[in-house]
């Protein structure tokens, strides 16, 4: 979890960058619609049945 006021910064947009030749796996709540617009945004895609 990020806490709020380092949220928005645009790190985790520069940490996704640095791993872009990479093969990451990321677990994200339903929930969290600004993390997934992130994660899509970056190209990342859902994996059906990986809850």
């Amino acid at each position: 979890m990020i806490l709020t006021r380092h949220r928005r910064q645009g790190i985790a947009k520069l940490l996704l960058n640095q791993c872009s030749d990479a093969t990451v796996a990321l677990r994200v709540q339903d929930d969290n619609a600004p993390a997934l617009a992130l994660y899509r945004s970056a190209g990342f895609r859902s994996v059906a049945g990986s809850n």
